[in-house]
């Protein structure tokens, strides 16, 4: 019984059963219909709501892990442990007054919220510096994608129109016609490369399922 929880037949069983369901809803329905609604629905919200937990506890497990490390510099030993501090803090906030009571309302507005804009504002800078490495014109695609950004950037800034009023009909066309055709190739790839996996993962191919080849 061991061995058989410690193979992949349980894992390969179960995605067997999810694609038939899935497959049968949208040939079949009927009886179909009922399975997928549960599996889509309460079985992703419960398998969701345990992968949020299992992350936070992993989170804090390596926070405080990093902030007990000597070799760590000060500044981030305190930055890791206060995290933990106010991971707990707000948690237990939420668990006693409900997330919809004033004080967790107050938490997200004037703690959250901030912090989380303060990060994204500090994102710009990484941003603004990688699409410099990333738009000098060194080779012919480098060129053209520099081209289409400075295109698209005067048709997004004010000044672009003050210059010329084309520049937002130029711009457009990128995004509507060679942004969504790229777009568009990317996602039929990237399905083409799902459904060759899904094929791999149902034969048992495929590493995920622990097995080694």
């Amino acid at each position: 019984m061991s061995d058989l929880f410690r193979s992949s037949r349980i894992p390969l069983i179960l995605i067997w059963v999810a694609v038939l369901i899935i497959f049968g809803d949208y040939f079949f329905g009927g009886v179909f219909n009922q399975a997928f609604s549960t599996l889509t629905v309460e079985w992703t919200v419960i398998i969701a709501n345990i992968a949020i937990i299992v992350g936070g506890i992993s989170i804090l497990l390596r926070s405080i892990m990093v902030s007990r490390r000597s070799s760590v510099d000060i500044v981030e030993r305190i930055m890791h442990g206060w995290q933990v501090v106010i991971a707990v803090f707000i948690f237990a906030i939420g668990t006693a007054f409900g997330t919809t009571s004033g004080t967790y309302n107050w938490l997200y507005t004037y703690i959250l919220l901030p912090s989380w804009r303060t990060v994204y504002t500090i994102i710009i800078f990484f941003m603004a510096t990688a699409s410099y490495r990333a738009f000098r014109a060194r080779s012919g695609p480098s060129f053209v994608m520099l081209i289409c950004g400075i295109l698209v950037l005067l048709r997004n800034a004010p000044i672009g129109m003050r210059i010329w009023p084309g520049f937002y009909s130029i711009g457009t066309w990128i995004l509507d016609v060679v942004n969504m055709s790229g777009g568009r190739a990317i996602m039929i790839g990237s399905v083409v490369g799902a459904v060759s996996l899904l094929i791999r993962i149902l034969l048992g191919k495929e590493k995920i399922l622990g097995e080694s080849e």
